[in-house]
């Protein structure tokens, strides 16, 4: 067996799930918060906005980038767990 197959069933539904989440997969992600927004953004002479704001932004998309990695990669066990778990002659001890 080559090192890049699957050892299990739920590992090989997990790399075989469709690519893109569906819209209803809405795991809890409590523990990946996104930056609390800015009550105010100082705008300088010329209307742009300040470092406070580019340090906010830059924050935010990094945390919107871990979130999404997140749910690609959750989804993608969820879906292994589900399959899993519709064969009846799978015995099914719960998380793995």
């Amino acid at each position: 067996m080559s090192t890049t197959e699957p050892t299990s069933l739920h590992a090989y539904f997990a790399a075989n799930a469709p690519a893109d989440p569906p819209e209803w997969f809405k795991p809890d992600m409590a523990h990946l918060p996104l930056p609390v927004p800015l009550e105010k953004v100082d705008t300088g002479a010329f209307g742009q906005p300040g470092p406070e704001y580019a340090a906010w932004l830059k924050a935010k998309e990094a945390a919107e980038e871990r979130r999404a990695e997140y749910r690609y990669f959750a989804w993608r066990w969820y879906y292994a767990e589900q399959m899993v778990k519709s064969n009846p002659s799978t015995p099914f001890a719960g998380a793995f």
